[in-house]
């Protein structure tokens, strides 16, 4: 495998710093495109926005071998995922030239909230009104994906990301104060690390890229339990609680149409605590990787 010519977008991101990296790395020439100006050594910075692009986004894809897209929001309302991640990624379709690639950096939160195995088989969530934005909007961005046969989409719909500093992920429980609400029971955290996450976008990029779906899931995952007691970031008092417990006020709040946090949303809850595991097989296999982490320390 030769250098290869590549556009990340999102580069200025914690997930996007991490891939120009490892393609950096690799040997492939990267032009890095962010919004805010950012410091990228050995990549060709781009700054502008996937809305309103410039002249240079269209020479770089010019001179690209496959586009990374990363770019994306990954909180706030409807409106913000609107605009940061549904606008843009229809802004960089309209832009590519036909057959030209692009590997997605998706999301385990497009699945639904079954317990069980979760793989690239699984269903979809049915019911994006009763979850998130963010899930919402990765479900859309998936969606305006399918809709460009023409530039053939690997998606790698990653886990929850882990790093030194970024340790916590909505999958624990909600904080309260001092005080982490564990409504996760022993099935496994649906996490990797994001060193690893970037290596496989990158690899993806690296194969006769084609329209597949990928997990990006670490081996042998913890229960939420294992993963507090792994952290350097502990919360000062954690107390247990079942997520079934919330099931039936989830229920009623959603019967009776009241506003309720996200969390108190019956498809939201099952989808971030019910029992469930993650086999990455099928990802290790075609990405030609041996193992894939999830321990967030270096």
């Amino acid at each position: 495998m030769g250098a290869l010519r590549l556009l990340i977008t999102g580069a200025g991101g914690h997930l996007g710093r991490a891939t120009v990296a490892a393609a950096l790395a690799r040997g492939h020439k990267v032009y890095a495109l962010s919004r805010r100006p950012a410091d990228f050594p050995g990549a060709a910075p781009l700054i502008c926005g996937l809305a309103a692009p410039g002249p240079a986004l269209g020479k770089a894809l010019a001179d690209t071998d496959a586009v990374l897209h990363l770019a994306a929001s990954l909180t706030g309302d409807d409106a913000m995922h609107e605009r940061d991640t549904l606008a843009a990624t229809r802004a960089l379709y309209a832009a590519l030239p036909p057959g030209l690639p692009v590997i997605l950096a998706g999301s385990m939160a497009v699945y639904a909230g079954c317990a069980g195995v979760i793989d690239e088989a699984s269903p979809l969530e049915p019911e994006p009104a009763g979850r998130d934005a963010y899930a919402r909007a990765k479900l859309a961005q998936e969606e305006i994906a399918r809709a460009h046969p023409d530039n053939p989409t690997t998606i790698l719909r990653i886990g929850a990301l882990t790093a030194p500093g970024h340790e916590w992920n909505a999958h624990l429980g909600p904080r309260l104060g001092p005080v982490l609400l564990r409504l996760a029971g022993p099935g496994a955290l649906p996490l990797v690390r994001s060193e690893d996450a970037a290596r496989a976008l990158v690899r993806a990029a690296e194969q006769a890229p084609g329209a597949q779906i990928l997990n990006i899931i670490g081996d042998d995952l913890p229960s939420a339990a294992q993963y507090l007691a792994r952290i350097t970031q502990k919360p000062p008092l954690t107390l247990p609680l079942s997520w079934r417990a919330l099931l039936p006020l989830a229920v009623l709040a959603s019967a009776l149409h009241l506003p309720v946090p996200g969390l108190l949303r019956p498809a939201t809850l099952r989808y971030r605590f019910a029992p469930r595991a993650y086999p990455n097989t099928r990802a290790k296999r075609a990405l030609g990787l041996t193992a894939i982490g999830w321990e967030a320390g270096p």
